[in-house]
């Protein structure tokens, strides 16, 4: 991408916001976005983390970061972090273990938080931290959200469209390869076969023939996620399974779904999902 595409993408942003208004947002339904541009600069307070944004972990909501200047830092809940620098943006579902901060250096980036079940459910695939070039599909559909806000057309056709458009071109622009998506479903079939005993990442390693710190970088780099994470997600699912269609007690749940015990499960669980097993049980009804 040259200067000049970055450049135009940057005009197109400051015309939205030549009001100087810096915030907007719009709502309706199951529908409620905002959006914002921020400049943060290093020694500022700013530090971001998905389990204290609030939120409810059965109506997750979505925050999109896009980097105009300098560049921040996206922290994966499993520890390993990436610059998010110009031009690319992260996607975070909140509430989620996951952070983002200043990375000593100046920070300026759109940011939109869309509540919508669709959006949320397409942004929600990896990779978190995706190239978006000023040129490209998924910038161009930035724009339009904010132009459907900004602009105040008061239509809420136009800004779901817009929503979904984003989401569906980011979704295809971080489209897992198909030797990805081979790797999640050979690894979610191989924890769900000894879901009591889950198979480590060496254990999986060792089966294909190969050392685990190669097999784990091969893994996050065919999939955008780390193993161990993939591998708890496939867990916790099965307990949101049980949570929701037995009446099993927590104890024979964290047995079954290869915890130590029942307060184990409770720790991951609360840590992942910022509620109790039976919290989240009770708010569906059970």
């Amino acid at each position: 991408m040259d200067q000049l595409d970055q450049a135009r993408f940057i005009r197109q942003v400051e015309r939205l916001w030549a009001s100087g208004d810096r915030r907007a947002s719009a709502w309706g339904g199951d529908l409620a976005v905002g959006i914002g541009l921020e400049l943060r600069e290093p020694g500022e307070p700013y530090d971001w983390h998905g389990l204290r944004r609030g939120g409810d972990p059965a109506r997750p909501y979505v925050v999109v970061q896009h980097t105009l200047s300098g560049a921040g830092r996206f922290i994966h809940a499993d520890g390993t972090s990436e610059i998010v620098g110009f031009p690319s943006q992260f996607c975070a579902v909140v509430p989620d273990g996951s952070r983002y901060c200043l990375d000593g250096q100046p920070w300026r980036f759109l940011w939109a938080v869309i509540h919508h079940p669709y959006a949320v459910s397409l942004l929600s695939c990896p990779p978190a931290v995706l190239a978006a070039p000023a040129d490209g599909a998924v910038a161009a559909a930035l724009i339009r959200l904010i132009a459907e806000i900004r602009l105040g057309h008061d239509d809420r056709w136009g800004l779901e469209r817009a929503i979904v458009e984003l989401a569906l071109c980011r979704a295809a622009a971080s489209a897992v390869p198909a030797t990805g998506s081979d790797l999640l479903a050979r690894v979610r079939a191989a924890v769900l076969a000894r879901l009591d005993h889950p198979p480590s990442v060496a254990e999986l390693a060792a089966e294909d023939g190969v050392e685990r710190s190669a097999w784990a970088h091969r893994f996050r780099s065919q999939t955008g996620c780390s193993p161990a994470r993939w591998m708890l997600d496939v867990r916790l699912e099965a307990v949101r399974r049980r949570l929701a269609e037995s009446a099993d007690g927590l104890a024979e749940i964290a047995a079954a779904t290869g915890f130590a015990d029942a307060n184990h499960l409770c720790k991951v669980f609360r840590r992942h999902h910022q509620q109790s097993p039976g919290a989240y049980r009770r708010s569906l009804g059970n």
